[in-house]
């Protein structure tokens, strides 16, 4: 009974896991897989598998590119996980079948669980271990103590190379095994297995630090483990020492007869406490931030304004991310100000050199047609992730600027690399129709459309002025209607009329007829700011606009506590924003 009762736990184990990733968690996955590109090539298992723990790495990269749809990715984790659990159990049960501690097995798993709510830690330092735990369960198998001696010492230096650091609990189920539960070895041959493992141990990682220039402590550990390299990932040391503790626990802890009841309290008991120190874990604004993220990538423009109505924008980049939603719908000069907002950061957010903050940056510039400055911010995005890894994603854009820029020899690496992959590949396969063929490039909706607006001065670079920025490319291309609105809006965020009241002149193109609410709500503030008449206005007030603004003043001069008394009728008013939006400290 009790055995059949455990596969319900791994299987409502594994559910819950794959709950977990695909609903609470599911872009994470789209953010791991996007930081990485595993491709078919010899070469590029090569490079991974001539490190320590590469090859446990080309594994976990060889998974993780199935986290481009998220639900697989879940389903992928959720079978690694009780994976590694049955394992655990099986080389546990090898000590003493003892039914009753099987939810002590899932502890491993429910550390990685944990650790995997840090988006940096990778699925190389999962897949070391499990295949370290299965090396154990095949020692099993060698009842002869000769080969299993031989066994032993040849897998220890092909675990530490295969999964890093996680080789040496290897060495400890060995010889636990040999002590515990073979008991064949005389005292040479005990001398023999000790002084080899020994040897194995320390050799292994000298000899990696003597042909590879990585920091010492990470040859010990493993590359594959964590994408920022310096960082030392202690937190695997608990799943480890789990591993380690149950086969012992199983051992010297004796069955008793209600071992039924035992079991259920024990597996209650796993479970809540990982579930508290998994919430503790989560990280829900990060996610957040990760899902405007993929909105914008996969161009889901109302999915982004969607959740930005459901869940509180929490960052510079998910507002961006919003923002730009909003003019891709042709929205954000009627709806931003429905959204709480927080100065020019907020449209454009400020550039920091890493591998986070570009691709917004150059998504938005990518919409908005500016090529170049996009390009380079891609480029630059993922030469600076930190464990070295290609990004498919940005692979992608950079196959597209370059082949709206003409340079097709360029266009084509990226799409032949693109192309042993399993995702990229029909992408890339269509895209290299259009190499060469300046007709269908023009003729394409997006690439052809951005050859048009794209801007002619090719020198022009990047500037942290964001309102300079934008004026120079409103000047150079006067026909992006995207830029105008950005300017226009840029001087709005930073509470600038007077720049702003200059630059509309400039709508006539765009606005011929009648300018957005909110240009409006801002003309209303300049004029009042300027002592104008708005009789004076060269622009066509709204009846109901200016009857709303009268009302706003009428509050504002009478109310005890304004902020609060308009905040119901007018927070999603420029007025409201102008007099008490908060812009952040420079």
């Amino acid at each position: 009974m009790i055995r059949y009762l455990n596969y319900i736990y791994s299987l409502f184990f594994g559910i819950a896991v794959a709950l977990f990733f695909g609903i609470t968690y599911k872009y994470h996955l789209h953010y791991q897989e996007q930081f990485q590109l595993f491709v078919f090539d010899w070469d590029y298992f090569w490079d991974k598998a001539q490190i320590p723990g590469g090859f446990a790495g080309w594994l976990g990269r060889f998974f993780t590119q199935f986290y481009y749809i998220s639900w697989l990715g879940a389903a992928i984790v959720a079978f690694l996980l009780v994976s590694l659990q049955l394992l655990v159990n099986s080389v546990s049960s090898r000590f003493k079948k003892n039914p009753m501690l099987y939810p002590l097995s899932f502890l491993p798993s429910i550390v990685f669980l944990i650790i995997f709510c840090d988006e940096n830690y990778l699925l190389g330092g999962l897949m070391g271990l499990i295949l370290v735990v299965l090396a154990a369960c095949i020692l099993f198998f060698f009842r002869n103590k000769l080969f299993r001696l031989a066994y032993t010492l040849i897998m220890i230096p092909l675990l530490y190379w295969m999964c890093g650091g996680v080789f040496i609990l290897f060495i400890a189920l060995a010889l636990l095994a040999e002590i515990l539960y073979f008991k064949q070895l005389n005292k040479i041959q005990y001398c023999i297995l000790l002084g080899g493992s020994i040897v194995f141990a320390l050799f292994s990682p000298w000899l990696a630090n003597m042909i590879l220039q990585y920091p010492a402590m990470r040859l010990y550990w493993g590359i594959e483990i964590h994408r920022v390299r310096l960082h030392i990932p202690t937190d695997l040391l608990w799943a480890w020492g789990a591993v380690l503790l149950i086969p012992l626990l199983y051992r010297f802890i004796p069955s008793i007869k209600k071992a039924f009841i035992v079991s259920m309290i024990l597996f209650i008991a796993v479970m809540f406490t990982g579930g508290y120190y998994l919430k503790k874990s989560i990280n829900l604004d990060k996610e957040a931030v990760m899902a405007y993220d993929y909105f914008v990538r996969t161009g889901d423009w109302d999915g982004a304004i969607a959740y930005g109505k459901d869940h509180k924008v929490n960052s510079f980049i998910s507002l961006s991310s919003l923002n730009l939603s909003l003019a891709m719908k042709d929205r954000l000069t009627y709806d931003a100000f429905s959204f709480p907002q927080y100065g020019v950061a907020g449209l454009v957010p400020g550039f920091v050199r890493d591998y986070t903050s570009s691709l917004p940056l150059a998504e938005l510039y990518y919409h908005l047609d500016v090529i170049n400055v996009a390009q380079r911010f891609y480029f630059e995005a993922m030469e600076a992730i930190p464990d070295q890894q290609k990004s498919g994603r940005s692979l992608q854009r950079l196959a597209e600027t370059n082949l709206i820029n003409g340079q097709y020899e360029v266009a084509s690496r990226y799409l032949s690399y693109l192309e042993k992959t399993i995702f990229y590949k029909k992408w890339a396969q269509e895209t290299a129709s259009y190499l060469y063929n300046e007709d269908k490039i023009n003729a394409h909706p997006k690439w052809g459309k951005a050859r048009k607006l794209m801007c002619p001065d090719e020198r022009m670079m990047y500037s942290s002025d964001t309102a300079s920025l934008f004026s120079i490319l409103l000047n150079l291309t006067p026909e992006n209607k995207m830029i105008f609105d950005y300017t226009a809006m840029i001087f709005l965020m930073d509470k600038n009329v007077t720049d702003f009241a200059q630059v509309i002149e400039l709508g006539r193109r765009y606005y011929s007829e009648k300018l957005p609410v909110i240009y409006q709500e801002a003309l209303l503030i300049w004029c009042q700011a300027s002592s104008l008449d708005i009789n004076q206005l060269s622009w066509r007030i709204d009846t109901d606009v200016l009857k709303r603004f009268n009302e706003y003043l009428g509050v504002l001069r009478t109310s005890k506590n304004p902020k609060n008394d308009l905040a119901a009728k007018y927070k999603n008013t420029y007025w409201y924003y102008n007099q008490f939006g908060v812009l952040p400290q420079n």
